[in-house]
């Protein structure tokens, strides 16, 4: 799986509203990680 971390953009979303059960809350977190810039260049990325 490194090997395919260091070539292809990997998108990780992640919540805390439904891990903790607090009704109203919506809080969330999208991380990317585009070693080679493909999202960029695909116009996906800033």
């Amino acid at each position: 799986m490194r090997v395919f971390g260091l070539t292809v953009p990997i998108l990780t979303l992640g919540s805390i509203s439904k891990r903790w059960v607090v009704p109203g809350w919506r809080l969330g977190w999208l991380v990317t990680s585009d070693p080679d810039g493909i999202l960029q260049k695909s116009g996906v990325g800033p």
